[in-house]
């Protein structure tokens, strides 16, 4: 098995189409069910639903023509799930369409009940089925099972619908299509693993949404606008590129969701704020983050109806390779106009934090506000990932968002952009006595100063 998304053209062909090829030169270890699974994590427009249908159909007919006279009722059954009610009508119709001319007069069932249904020659029975429905995902054991749009398909879903797979005298073949999001559920990512393990039982296509060859130049340019101005670049590479972005597997499950703030310094002008600042050495990078806590925050449209107070960054800053007198002023000027309380984390200062502390205290002390330090361990750190999770997924925190406007100074845009991306990658390792919280990019400065604010919001 090969991951052909970054494959370069065999014979002249695109990954997409060798990998088509593939799959149709495999039929037979598919119908003896030596494969499986059939994955096919691919960019939109890509085709992936088309060739889940063609496949779907072809092994059907096939299986058919095989278990005639066999006794099993129905002779091959097909399950077509979609995770929304859109994505079922729209396999619903795809599916009518493509087998028409294999049933001349009919238009497919729709019964009281509004399960849909198709019956094709040779005993074939195709049943679709809205996976958020449970109770419709029991009884009989399935042949094939075509699941569309896999990453937005719940995990309970899949446990229930994994059952039906493993019956005596069913086939038994998963086809999963879907296009990676930021938020992909845990089983999808489990095919990712099987994948990237080089699992004998999977066959994979795997291929970015510009490799599709009938894409025209007109499309093409519309995937680069989007790439240009729609979408952070992980964002574009997850879901048009089709790959696996090491935010998938990130302990925030919802970052896209509240970093939505525009920066508006005059409206932060008197605002009762925290600030945590991860002040490191020259060497690394030091950032700011600063979240008002004293009145409801306004124009973020998942607002609670009670307009409770909930924490809003009003300003973020990131720098390195400057002295402290630099590191200083930028923390000051920062916090200018505002009051509340700063604190600093000194864990892994080589130049003596309690110093600095000291010396911020006294320069804002006269500005309203209480200065005190910090040093980190596993417990503080896991408290405050914790506590980001539920504000973030509850979306109850507002943070500034990755693409601010010009009007925004190119510190404050440059430090927002670069903590969006480090949340995303924020994960956690398992280790032999404890859980270790960290970035698995090249730094994590922003996202620990952020979730640190955020936990002194909570518990202010």
């Amino acid at each position: 098995m090969r991951l052909w998304g970054n494959a370069k053209p065999h014979n002249g062909r695109t990954s997409s189409e060798y990998g088509q090829l593939r799959i149709w030169r495999e039929r037979h270890r598919i119908l003896s069910g030596a494969i499986k699974t059939v994955f096919l994590p691919c960019g939109p427009g890509w085709g992936k639903d088309r060739l889940s249908i063609w496949l779907a159909l072809d092994v059907a007919l096939k299986l058919a023509a095989k278990r005639a006279g066999s006794g099993l009722i129905p002779r091959v059954n097909v399950w077509v799930l979609a995770p929304t009610e859109a994505l079922l009508n729209q396999v619903w119709a795809e599916y009518k369409e493509y087998t028409r001319p294999l049933r001349p007069g009919d238009a497919g069932e729709l019964n009281s009940s509004g399960k849909r249904r198709l019956n094709l020659p040779g005993g074939i029975v195709l049943s679709f089925k809205q996976t958020t429905n449970y109770k419709s995902l029991a009884s009989e054991g399935v042949d094939i099972m075509h699941v569309t749009e896999a990453s937005e398909v719940s995990d309970e879903a899949w446990r229930r619908a994994r059952q039906r797979l493993n019956r005596p005298g069913r086939l038994g073949l998963l086809i999963a299509n879907g296009t990676p999001d930021r938020n992909p559920s845990r089983w999808y990512l489990q095919l990712w693993d099987r994948l990237e393990a080089g699992d004998p039982t999977m066959l994979a296509v795997n291929a970015p949404s510009w490799e599709n060859p009938h894409l025209n130049h007109d499309q093409l340019i519309e995937l680069e606008r989007i790439r240009e101005n729609e979408l952070p670049e992980l964002d574009f590479r997850a879901t048009y590129g089709a790959e696996r972005i090491p935010y998938m597997d990130g302990v925030f499950r919802n970052v896209p969701g509240v970093c939505t703030g525009v920066f508006d310094r005059a409206a932060s002008k008197g605002r009762n704020v925290v600030a945590f600042c991860d002040l490191a050495d020259s060497r690394d990078f030091c950032f700011l983050s600063v979240i008002a806590i004293d009145k409801p925050c306004t124009g973020h449209d998942r607002v609670t109806a009670s307009k409770a107070p909930f924490p809003d960054e009003v300003y973020c800053d990131r720098w390195n390779r400057v002295g402290w007198e630099v590191s200083r002023e930028r923390i000051v000027n920062g916090l200018d106009g505002m009051r509340g309380t700063l604190m600093v984390d000194v864990t892994g200062m080589n130049i003596g934090g309690d110093p600095l502390v000291r010396e911020l205290d006294r320069i804002l002390r006269p500005k309203g506000w209480r200065v005190s330090g910090l040093k980190f361990d596993n417990a503080k750190k896991e408290r405050m990932v914790r506590n980001f999770a539920v504000l973030s997924e509850g979306n109850k925190i507002r943070l500034l968002e990755p693409r601010q406007p010009d009007s925004c100074p190119r510190h404050v845009a440059d430090a927002a952009k670069v903590r969006y991306r480090e949340l995303l990658e924020f994960i956690a390792k398992p280790g032999a006595t404890v859980t270790r919280y960290e970035g698995s990019g090249e730094h994590d400065d922003g996202a620990v100063a952020t979730i640190a604010a955020a936990l002194m919001a909570t518990e202010n």
